[in-house]
């Protein structure tokens, strides 16, 4: 397991994308698959303020192998980059104060799964991960809320 993995299940790991430099090309990529209306330039800002203290970037990782079917915008079938490792999910964090006691809290600002990998529970994995994750580096906050649009 490479150090930058925070959290792994089975197959499954999750990174901080700060950890992560060569996977930001690939999560901006599965964003646009998500939300289509929003410039590169736009996401790519929203990732560089991922600073691990207010604001969280949480990418769930699977090894290339498993992903079957995908072909990167050139063509080829697969990834090369990110040591084997294939962005499945994406979830953004950042600080808030509850309004519940006065509690330091995390927003869920944004959470996407991979269109083809959808209602397999890979969304449910990368939400009890996030929640490890700020336990562990974060227990400062005391809620994860979920914002809805």
């Amino acid at each position: 397991m490479s150090n930058k993995v925070v959290f792994a299940e089975g197959d499954l790991s999750l990174v901080e994308i700060g950890a992560a430099p060569d996977l930001v090309a690939e999560t901006v990529e599965l964003l646009k698959d998500q939300w289509p209306g929003v410039s590169e330039e736009t996401r790519m800002k929203a990732i560089a303020r991922s600073d691990g203290a207010t604001s969280f970037t949480l990418l769930l990782t699977r090894k290339q192998s498993k992903i079957e079917g995908r072909a990167s915008s050139d063509g080829a079938t697969g990834i090369k980059k990110g040591d084997g490792k294939v962005v499945v999910a994406h979830a953004r964090l950042h600080a808030a104060k509850s309004t519940f006691k006065n509690a330091k809290a995390l927003i869920l600002h944004s959470l996407c799964v991979r269109k083809e990998l959808r209602n397999h529970g890979i969304g449910k994995r990368l939400l009890d991960a996030a929640k490890a994750y700020v336990v562990k580096h974060a227990p400062e906050n005391k809620y994860i809320l979920l914002k809805s649009r």
